[in-house]
C-alpha cells in the first residue's frame, strides 16, 4: 500500500511543480511528457491502481491547463485533439508498465525459486556422495604392505579379512591382468596417472563387479594411495541405454521407412486424384455438378495438407527437418499463398483484406515452401473459423539492417477467439477447443498450429497469439530473411509470362497419374509424350527432341535417379544434356529433394501437384536450364 500511494504521490508532486512553475511565469511547451515519465514511475511502483489515479489526476491538470482562457473546460480544436491523445495513450501508458512490472516480478519469483531448488539439489548431491560405494587402499612400495578400507573389502567381498597386495593382483579377471600391471608399473617409474577399469569375480556371491580405480604415488612416503569404486549398476546402466539406444535407432529408421512408403503410396493415388480433379475444373459443369467438384477438390487438398503434417510431425519429432535456403520473391510468394484462401474467404461471404507493406524487400533468401506452410496454416484457421466479420493480413517490414530484413505478419480475425484458459495449450500436437469444433464443423486434428511453431523455431521466427474468447484472434509471425544483394535471384525476365507449346516428355510410372499429368500439361498449352520407366524416357529421348522433362523417382526397370544421370552424363546424351528436368514425385523427405537435385534434376516439386505449382516449376526449370545455357 506504502508503493500505491507514493506512486500517486508524485503524480501529485509533479502537479504542484507544474501549477507553480506556471504561477511563476514559466512556461512548460508539453506537460504530458512529464506527466508520462510521472504516470509511468507510479504504475511501475504501485502497480495499476497507483498507474489509473495517476491518469486521473494529470487528466484533471491538463483539463484545466488547456482551457481557453476566457471559459474554463472550454477548448479550442487543437486542444481537443490533445486531450483525445492523452485519454487514448496515458491510460495505455499506466496499463503497460503494470504489466510489464508484474511480468518481471513473475520472472523474479520463478527464477528465485529455482535458485533454491538448484542449491536444495546441490546438497542431496553432496549427501549422495557420502554414501556412494567407494573404498580406500594404500600400499607400501618398500614392503608391498596392503591396506583397505571396509568400503574396499566389502568391494572385494573380504569381509573383515585383509589381503596381500600378490592376491589383489590376482583377483582381476585375466584379460585385466597385464593392463593393471603396466598402469602399476608406469605410476611407480615415471608418476603417469592411474586410472583403470577392470572385472572381477567376487568371492562371496560369484557375483561380476565392474570396479573403478584411480591412485596416486607418493615417492617421498614410498606410498601409493587409492581409491575404487564399485560401478556395476553404472555399467549396467550403460550397456542397457547402449541397447535401448540402439533399438530406438532401428525403431526411428523403421518408422522413418513405413512413413516414406505410407507417403508414397498415399501421395501418388491422392496425386491422380487432385489431377483429374483440376482437369475437371474446366469442364462445362453445372452449377449443382461444380459445387460437388469444389467440395471433392477441398477434401483432397485437405487430405494432402494432412499427410504433410503427418509427415512434418515425425521429421520434427526425430529433428530431421530442416530449411532450404533459395532466392524467392517476398511479395509474390504471399500472393500465391493467400490466393487460393481469399478465394475460400470470399464464397462464405468473409470481408477479405491483404495489405502489403511497400517497403518490404522484393526479393529475399530463405524457405519460401515453410514460409507458405505457416501461412496457409494461420491464415486457413482464420477463414475456417470466422463465420462473420472478415480476415485481415497485413505484412510490414519492421527494420532493414545490412543484408538482413525483419518482417511481421498479422492474421486478424473476427472468428469465436481462444478462452484464456485453452490458450497457453493452443500450439500442443491434437490440442483443439471443443466449442471450436462445434462452431467451425470438422476442424483436422489439431497439427496445424504445432507444426506452426516448430516451423517457425526452425526457421528463427516468432509466433504469438493474442485473443479472446468472442472477440477473435490476432496472430503475430516474425520473420527474419537475408536481402537478395547478398543473394540475387535468378534471372526471370525470360520467364515472366508462362511459355506454352512446349515439347515434354513425362515418364510416370502410376497410369492414372500419367493421365493427370498429362491433361494438366496440355491443359497448360504443351504437346506431352509420356512414357511409364525411365528407360523409356531414354529410348524417346533418344528418338525425339524435347523442351522439358518431367519425371518420376520411383518406377519399375529403371528408376528416375538413374535416368537423370544417364541423362546428364552419358555420351550418347551429349547433346541434350542440358534439357531442363522436373522431378515430380510421391517421396516428400528432404532428402529425397537433395538426391534429385544433385543427381542433376533442375526443379524439385513433390505430389500431390497443383495445376498452378505446375507451371511455377516449368518456369523455374527453364530458366535453369537457360542459365546453364
Amino acid at each position: 500500500m506504502l508503493r500505491t500511494w507514493t506512486g500517486i504521490l508524485l503524480t501529485v508532486l509533479t502537479v504542484v511543480v507544474l501549477s507553480l512553475c506556471k504561477v511563476y511565469g514559466l512556461t512548460i511547451p508539453n506537460p504530458v511528457l512529464i506527466f508520462a515519465l510521472s504516470i509511468a514511475l507510479s504504475a511501475f511502483l504501485g502497480g495499476c491502481l497507483a498507474g489509473f489515479c495517476s491518469v486521473a489526476i494529470a487528466l484533471g491538470y491538463v483539463l484545466v491547463d488547456w482551457s481557453q482562457p476566457e471559459a474554463l473546460f472550454r477548448y479550442s480544436p487543437v486542444n481537443v485533439q490533445r486531450l483525445i491523445v492523452f485519454l487514448a495513450t496515458m491510460p495505455l501508458l499506466a496499463l503497460l508498465v503494470c504489466r510489464l512490472h508484474r511480468s518481471n516480478h513473475e520472472r523474479l519469483a520463478a527464477l528465485s525459486a529455482r535458485t533454491e531448488e538448484l542449491e536444495a539439489s546441490r546438497k542431496r548431491l553432496q549427501r549422495a556422495e557420502l554414501v556412494a560405494m567407494t573404498g580406500n587402499w594404500e600400499v607400501d612400495v618398500a614392503t608391498g604392505a596392503l591396506s583397505t578400507s571396509e568400503g574396499a573389502r566389502r568391494i572385494y567381498g573380504l569381509g573383515d579379512k585383509e589381503m596381500t597386495l600378490d592376491e589383489a593382483k590376482d583377483r582381476p579377471l585375466p584379460q585385466y591382468r597385464q593392463m593393471l600391471n603396466a598402469s602399476w608399473t608406469a605410476l611407480l617409474a615415471h608418476g603417469e596417472p592411474y586410472a583403470v577399469d577392470f572385472q572381477i569375480r567376487r568371492p562371496t556371491d560369484g557375483a561380476l563387479i565392474d570396479i573403478h580405480s584411480r591412485a596416486t604415488y607418493d615417492p617421498a612416503a614410498g606410498t601409493v594411495f587409492g581409491i575404487i569404486q564399485d560401478v556395476t549398476a553404472a555399467k549396467q546402466a550403460e550397456a542397457a541405454l547402449i541397447a535401448a539406444r540402439r533399438r530406438a535407432d532401428e525403431a526411428n529408421a523403421a518408422k522413418s521407412l513405413f512413413l516414406a512408403t505410407m507417403s508414397h503410396e498415399v501421395r501418388t493415388p491422392l496425386n491422380g486424384l487432385l489431377g483429374m480433379l483440376q482437369v475437371l475444373e474446366e469442364a462445362e459443369l453445372t452449377p449443382a455438378d461444380r459445387d460437388c467438384l469444389g467440395a471433392a477438390l477441398a477434401s483432397a487438398r485437405h487430405l494432402g495438407a494432412l499427410v504433410s503434417d503427418l509427415l512434418d510431425l515425425s521429421r520434427i519429432e526425430s529433428g530431421r527437418l530442416e530449411t532450404v535456403q533459395e532466392a524467392f520473391s517476398l511479395p509474390a510468394v504471399i500472393k500465391e499463398a493467400c490466393a487460393p484462401l481469399a478465394a475460400l474467404a470470399l464464397a462464405k461471404g468473409l470481408a477479405w483484406s491483404l495489405f502489403l507493406d511497400e517497403a518490404l524487400p522484393e526479393q529475399v533468401t530463405g524457405d519460401s515452401q515453410k514460409l507458405r506452410r505457416v501461412l496457409n496454416n494461420i491464415i486457413g484457421n482464420a477463414v475456417k473459423f470466422t463465420t462473420k466479420g472478415g480476415v485481415r493480413i497485413e505484412f510490414r517490414l519492421v527494420r532493414a539492417r545490412g543484408d538482413k530484413a525483419l518482417v511481421r505478419c498479422l492474421v486478424s480475425d473476427d472468428g469465436p477467439g481462444v478462452s484464456e484458459g485453452f490458450l497457453p495449450r493452443l500450439c500442443t500436437v491434437f490440442s483443439q477447443e471443443q466449442g471450436q469444433q462445434v462452431a467451425a464443423g470438422p476442424s483436422g486434428v489439431g497439427l496445424g498450429l504445432s507444426i506452426v511453431r516448430e516451423l517457425m523455431r526452425l526457421l528463427g521466427g516468432e509466433v504469438t497469439i493474442d485473443s479472446r474468447e468472442g472477440e477473435g484472434a490476432d496472430v503475430y509471425l516474425t520473420f527474419e530473411y537475408r536481402l537478395a544483394a547478398s543473394c540475387p535471384l535468378p534471372d526471370r525476365d525470360a520467364a515472366a509470362l508462362a511459355p506454352t507449346g512446349l515439347r515434354v516428355l513425362v515418364a510416370e510410372d502410376d497410369a492414372i497419374s500419367r493421365l493427370a499429368c498429362r491433361q494438366l500439361l496440355r491443359r497448360l498449352g504443351h504437346v506431352v509424350t509420356d512414357v511409364a520407366n525411365g528407360a523409356l524416357a531414354l529410348a524417346a529421348l533418344v528418338e525425339a527432341d524435347f523442351d522439358l522433362v518431367v519425371m518420376d523417382l520411383q518406377m519399375p526397370e529403371m528408376d528416375g535417379l538413374t535416368a537423370i544421370r544417364a541423362i546428364r552424363g552419358e555420351p550418347r546424351f551429349a547433346a541434350k544434356a542440358g534439357v531442363p528436368i522436373v522431378v515430380m514425385t510421391a517421396c516428400a523427405f528432404t532428402e529425397d529433394r537433395d538426391r534429385c537435385l544433385a543427381a542433376g534434376a533442375d526443379v524439385y516439386l513433390s505430389k500431390p501437384v497443383e495445376k498452378a505449382a505446375l507451371g511455377r516449376a516449368i518456369e523455374a526449370a527453364l530458366a535453369v536450364g537457360r542459365g546453364r545455357g
